[in-house]
């Protein structure tokens, strides 16, 4: 019998990851070559396994002679994917997730371990007790779910009475970022942003007309629908609310630079709202400033321009949006594998680049023009310390920030993130 095509690309793309954990990269899961239904379960498993990493290692160290840190990368991705399917995926049998795991590990050039792998996870099998929609509380018995709960069969979680180590493991976040944001944010709001994290985020399309709703039909025909108009867009109203928030800007800005443009999303949303302007978009990754060549089927006034081009030509902009790069802890839901990367270091390396990006595209600025400054962090750091660093070193004044935590549900659902409007001083 061999393996589902499935699994096996949920497989080959988490063998990846777990040999780099905790310092994970976007998925790249080869989905080609699967039908719909194939592919979609690949998602869901990779997905499940990434998002709820470690309390899936937390259940399966409880069930394995080994920890799961010290066995073979490609015994520990066969018990991921099990166990993923075991404790959070109810639509797959038992039989066949501990069964296509086992085919797993052999097809993984492991075989002596496919009795293990049948033990450890017939065990996690006989953790699992009923799900309810019942909200959660912290017990030891419960794993939250997004909504409702999963009851254990045992108290396997870590006492409640210590909230922060709690939530660590039932909602697969590291420990030192769980106590970041109990400094940060407090009790409520730290527990609120663990559970949001657990979420399956929306998707949410602006037409043409700039109204926004949640996209329910299948990706093909999101493709298709995006394809039949370029104002048309897929954006988070968190991040929508960065560029919206430019409308009363006046007088019109008339030469506009989007210097981190991405995959163009922000910089569509700078034409429509500022149609005779005349806009520059660029990015330092090549790979990311391919996807802007079709800027100028969208808008006869766009143009792209290498980064290094834009920094040497001397033209000033009127508005300058800089969407830097950051943590995404505002996003954890839709990239889960950037939270097992947070760390205290990397939000100072990322604050640090995120000032030379600054320094860098300032003398692009026009005396008395504009600074937008965005992240998909809720990091402060990132964030309102980068804007009061911005208005001192530059002179600046701020006139607006806008920090937001995640949050919602179902068409409340929005992204955590952060923008400032700043003002540059009239003369040099």
């Amino acid at each position: 019998m061999s393996t589902s095509p499935a699994r096996w690309a949920a497989a080959e793309a988490l063998l990846q990851a777990t040999r780099r954990f905790p310092d994970l990269m976007p998925p790249r899961l080869q989905l080609d070559q699967l039908s719909a239904a194939d592919a979609a379960l690949a998602v869901a498993i990779y997905r499940t396994a990434v998002q709820r990493w470690l309390t899936l290692e937390h259940l399966l160290d409880k069930a394995a002679r080994l920890p799961m840190s010290k066995t073979d990368p490609r015994v520990r991705t066969a018990l991921l994917i099990g166990a993923a399917q075991l404790v959070f995926l109810p639509g797959v049998q038992d039989y066949a997730a501990v069964d296509e795991s086992v085919m797993l590990v052999r097809k993984l050039d492991r075989p002596n371990a496919a009795g293990a792998v049948n033990a450890v996870l017939r065990k996690v099998a006989a953790m699992v007790g009923e799900r309810s929609d019942q909200p959660w509380e912290p017990a030891r018995v419960a794993l939250p779910l997004a909504p409702g709960k999963l009851k254990l069969t045992s108290p396997l979680l870590p006492r409640t009475d210590n909230l922060i180590q709690y939530l660590a493991v039932a909602t697969s976040h590291p420990l030192e970022l769980v106590k970041h944001w109990h400094k940060q944010f407090g009790p409520r709001d730290m527990q609120a942003i663990c559970l949001h994290d657990l979420s399956d985020p929306p998707t949410f399309v602006f037409d043409e007309h700039n109204q926004p709703r949640i996209w329910d039909d299948r990706r093909e025909q999101l493709i298709a629908y995006l394809a039949e108009d370029p104002r048309r867009r897929v954006q988070d109203p968190t991040a929508a609310a960065v560029v919206a928030s430019l409308a009363d800007l006046s007088p019109a800005p008339q030469r506009i630079l989007d210097y981190c443009a991405g995959q163009g999303t922000k910089t569509r949303q700078l034409a429509a709202l500022f149609p005779e302007a005349e806009l520059a978009a660029t990015d330092v990754n090549p790979q990311r400033f391919e996807q802007l060549r079709d800027l100028n089927e969208f808008s006869k006034k766009a143009i792209t321009a290498p980064a290094e081009d834009v920094l040497a030509d001397g033209r000033r902009y009127e508005l300058v949006l800089l969407d830097v790069p950051c943590s995404n802890s505002g996003v954890f839901a839709r990239r889960a594998e950037a939270k097992y990367r947070f760390n205290h270091r990397s939000v100072d390396e990322l604050a640090a680049l995120q000032r030379r990006i600054v320094e860098q595209v300032a003398p692009c600025i026009e005396p008395g023009g504009t600074l937008l400054y965005a992240t998909c962090s809720i990091e402060p750091a990132e964030n309102q310390q980068q804007a009061a660093w911005i208005a001192e070193r530059f002179a600046a004044t701020l006139q607006h920030e806008q920090a937001t935590l995640p949050g919602g549900r179902g068409p409340t659902y929005h992204d955590g993130g952060y923008f400032a409007r700043l003002r540059w001083p009239m003369k040099d």
